[in-house]
């Protein structure tokens, strides 16, 4: 059966390929945070506890946003205007307009110490995904999105600044700015990692490839019911193997992975 799109989506689709994109998303978030300050102004009402699940993007975090079916939860909520204020203050005043459980939001990162006082419980679930596929998946993700989007704002407002490259650009440069790519992915990715352990509020670090039948895991740490009767993956629709192992030593990504394993999950020793 040939797919349907309502005359929106199809507005929608035509839009992010022109300059317009970019000027109705900096215009949109203008107006959200003048409307987010008010009513902070307003609302005083802190959050008493938030589990914010900070694993950087392509690890996951859609899936487990629909998890916790009977809480409020959003994946990556006011995404565009977050980008700009990885703040405590601006932080907390979304929190008090939003009023979530759970926040899944790839953009925190290696962000974790900001969210600490962003509540009076801060709680972080973390899910681990090996770093060969989560480097494949990203490069294919943002690569593809750069071919559909006039002005790729994820990358270039908030990932070419950290990363010091660009991603987008992996699959038609020379094998030096493919290494250079690639070895950014890595440090980056080990940063989040590390940053999180060194947090002292309550962590809960989960496998990406057991994540469907460890639930029990995030209904303990959380205490909230979990589900995956109506959850469902963002698959990439290119899954081009980008060759990450010719590009850095793959020995030494195994030795630094196994350290870091050995602190996310003890249980495993």
């Amino acid at each position: 059966m040939k797919k349907k799109f309502s005359k929106s989506t199809i507005i929608g689709q035509v839009i992010i390929k022109t300059p317009f994109h970019r000027v109705i998303k900096v215009f949109s978030a203008a107006i959200i945070k003048i409307f987010l300050y008010l009513h902070s102004y307003i609302f005083t009402t802190r959050s008493k506890e938030m589990i914010y699940v900070i694993s950087p993007f392509k690890t996951g975090t859609t899936f487990l946003s629909q998890v916790f079916f009977e809480k409020k939860v959003r994946h990556e909520p006011l995404l565009y205007l977050s980008i700009k204020n990885i703040t405590k203050n601006f932080i907390v005043k979304k929190n008090n307009l939003l009023q979530l459980d759970v926040e899944c939001n790839g953009l925190y990162a290696g962000n974790s110490k900001v969210l600490n006082d962003t509540s009076d419980n801060v709680k972080f679930i973390y899910v681990y995904r090996d770093f060969e596929p989560w480097a494949t998946s990203f490069v294919n993700h943002f690569s593809e999105l750069s071919k559909k989007v006039s002005y790729n704002w994820i990358l270039r407002d908030h990932f070419d600044s950290i990363l010091g490259c660009y991603v987008d650009r992996y699959l038609y440069v020379d094998d030096k700015e493919k290494c250079l790519i690639i070895m950014s992915l890595w440090e980056y990715w080990v940063s989040t990692i590390e940053e999180l352990l060194e947090n002292n509020s309550e962590k809960l670090f989960v496998n990406v490839s057991s994540l469907d039948n460890n639930l029990h895991e995030l209904e303990d740490f959380t205490g909230f019911k979990c589900s995956d009767n109506n959850a469902w993956r963002r698959m990439n629709t290119t899954k081009s193997d980008i060759g990450v192992f010719d590009h850095i030593d793959q020995e030494l990504v195994k030795a630094k992975t196994a350290e870091l394993c050995f602190k996310m999950f003890p249980s495993l020793k």
